[in-house]
């Protein structure tokens, strides 16, 4: 099977390639909006998610699948299918997994069916009482760790189960091997509500949205494509082949994620994110934010101030913290709320780490985009006044030009310029 990047073609099986390091500047387009939590009917849309998963029982399949890029290059992925019910007949696979809804005080059963060649394993940073808890070690280095959690053989099914959920926002991912299987695709987000609706971290809020971000490295996902298929995936071994290893010799094994270089960047998994418009104004938006990635983020709302309330679903002591802009490292989550105007107002939110451009796909430089009621008013285009003057030169003849170069455009090229 042949894949297509920007400039190169890759075949998995002998896959050599060295994408350019570039300066990348983050061009992509998507909207976020609000929803009245007074509108039942109303679900969180999360576009990029396969779907939302409500507590207590979970049923996950961790599958292997190909995802387009936004220049239309497919890239190999694992994901974190969900799942109708426990025979794991109908799952939709997506990288992020579907975003999972609790309630605080909740039990959490994950199932896992794992149909990829390696182990894999379930973690929620930040939830404590996971039942299988146990680190695994390296058999070949017993005073290092593999895995954050008990593990989920290849062709097998485990259940995680934490009790009495902690409310706030948290990431799910794999616990085994993380930074090779969470760039792969094994993560997602939970919601963990406050048994007040409308309430998080002792503040009120009337809408919410979910933003997670995440990254992929193409060529890191490859070499673990190719080595699944080549049976070199050794999760038990301290060494690991550099990126050089493998383009001289095609060496085929755990790549070195010293050597992580990604080159796409996604929000709730896709590059572009079209949300519907909301009706709320003059409201209080709590914005959810998650780093699933490996690189850090700054996440910044143009034009709004953010008041940061909590981090890794723990509240901040004293007041909010504003921000115009503020840190998402990796693997972090932060929760933040945003007074809303009230009026009709669209925010742009980028990222103002200039470490991405999607392979420099132009898309206006903006991760999303806030709408406040029916958002900012549309600019027409409007038609130029200038219209194009030709003339007729003879060779070597002198050319007299009588008329205004004014005379065909519209009239208010041909009035008086104002000067302010």
């Amino acid at each position: 099977m042949q894949f297509t990047f920007p400039r190169k073609v890759i075949d998995y099986s002998h896959a050599t390639v060295r994408l350019p390091k570039e300066e990348r500047l983050m061009r992509m387009t998507t909207t976020i909006n609000t929803k009245p939590l007074a509108m039942l009917s109303a679900l969180l849309l999360m576009a990029g998610f396969a779907g939302v998963a409500n507590a207590a029982d979970v049923y996950l399949q961790t599958q292997s699948f190909e995802k387009t890029m936004p220049d239309g290059a497919p890239v190999p992925m694992w994901g974190f299918a969900t799942c109708t019910d426990d025979t794991y007949t109908s799952c939709t696979a997506s990288a992020p997994g579907p975003q999972i809804n609790a309630v605080a005080g909740d039990t959490l059963n994950i199932h896992v069916n794992n149909t990829l060649g390696v182990p894999v394993s379930v973690t929620i940073p930040g939830q404590a009482g996971l039942s299988d808890g146990a680190a695994v070690p390296m058999d070949s280095a017993p005073n290092r760790v593999r895995s954050f959690a008990g593990e989920t053989p290849a062709g097998d099914t485990t259940t995680y189960t934490w009790s009495s959920l902690k409310a706030g926002t948290y990431l799910y991912q794999s616990g085994t091997f993380p930074s090779i299987q969470v760039p792969m695709g094994l993560y997602g987000a939970l919601v963990v509500a406050e048994a007040t609706p409308g309430e998080a971290y002792g503040y009120a809020y009337d809408a919410e949205a979910v933003v997670l971000l995440s990254e992929i490295d193409p060529l890191q996902n490859i070499r673990v494509h190719n080595a699944i298929v080549a049976n070199s995936l050794s999760l038990d071994t301290v060494d690991c082949v550099p990126v050089e290893d493998y383009e001289q010799a095609m060496t085929t094994g755990v790549p070195c994620t010293v050597d992580y270089d990604p080159t796409y960047f996604l929000i709730n998994g896709e590059a572009t994110v079209e949300l519907p418009s909301a009706t709320v104004t003059d409201d209080t938006a709590l914005l959810r934010m998650l780093n699933a990635g490996l690189r850090s983020h700054t996440p910044s709302l143009v034009g709004a101030e953010v008041a940061v309330i909590a981090e890794d679903g723990n509240k901040y002591p004293g007041q909010p913290r504003k921000h115009s802009a503020v840190l998402l490292a990796a693997g972090k989550t932060l929760d933040a709320i945003i007074a809303l105007p009230n009026a009709d107002q669209t925010y742009s939110l980028f990222d103002r780490m200039p470490t991405f451009s999607n392979e420099n796909l132009p898309n206006g430089g903006s991760l999303a985009s806030l709408n406040v009621g029916a958002g900012s008013p549309t600019i027409a285009d409007r038609e130029s006044s200038a219209k194009n003057d030709t003339y007729e030169i003879v060779e070597d003849t002198p050319t007299t030009v009588t008329v205004s170069v004014l005379e065909n455009d519209a009239d208010d090229l041909t009035g008086p310029i104002a000067v302010s």
